[in-house]
């Protein structure tokens, strides 16, 4: 764990409002970001799908009957195919579901999702059913006890209250921004995880083909 060094909030951006556009759980939203100087946040949590970028994920259009009973070729590199799940963790815990939503919708080979949610679907055809067990390896990755770090809680503004669970995004002296999230708040520091809240955890898939184009 290491605690963060002012440098991150020397420069401040003002009253200045930046758009974001936040795609999650294949939907696409606007969100209002407040600049303070380095650090920007927001209050929306990070994807759960199995996307490995969010911005990659692209809303389905609603599954046309015809052409779901028209296409039996079993799903590979380069097809376009719409699937349902539910995403849980060995617990049983339920942390995503496209369940009263549109199917996800996700060319393979594209490396859009994380590689063990694409490698159970290859071969699959539509109709079939199947549940997907993926290690953090071929999910989120492990995860890494140097991207925990610590803020002096007097280098937040006075208008932010810090709440366990609040996603903030960061930026680092390179430019680069990396969106992390309040784990722990004292009387004079603030801790802060960069890790994706999925980091570490295998994962469990349960998946319904439902197109494969």
């Amino acid at each position: 764990m290491s605690r963060s060094k002012p440098l991150w909030f020397r420069h401040s951006c003002g009253a200045r409002q930046v758009f974001v556009a936040h795609v999650h759980l294949g939907r696409e939203s606007g969100t209002t970001v407040r600049c303070v100087g380095h650090l920007t946040y927001k209050r929306i949590r990070r994807s759960t799908t199995p996307a490995k970028i969010v911005n990659s994920v692209i809303p389905g259009e609603p599954v046309n009957n015809q052409e779901r009973e028209s296409s039996m070729s079993p799903a590979g590199d380069g097809n376009t195919i719409k699937v349902h799940y539910t995403g849980k963790l060995e617990d049983g815990t339920v942390f995503d579901s496209s369940e009263g939503r549109d199917p996800l919708e996700v060319t393979l080979g594209t490396n859009a999702v994380i590689p063990g949610f694409e490698k159970g679907l290859i071969g699959m055809e539509v109709g079939d059913k199947k549940t997907i067990t993926i290690p953090s390896e071929e999910a989120y990755g492990p995860h890494h006890d140097n991207l925990i770090m610590e803020v002096n809680k007097s280098d937040f503004p006075e208008d932010i209250t810090p709440e366990i669970g609040l996603q903030l995004q960061m930026q680092r002296p390179d430019g680069q921004t990396m969106p992390v999230m309040i784990t722990a708040v004292d009387e004079k520091v603030i801790t802060l995880d960069a890790n994706h809240p999925l980091a570490g955890k295998t994962l469990i898939f349960d998946v319904e083909m439902m197109e494969v184009a």
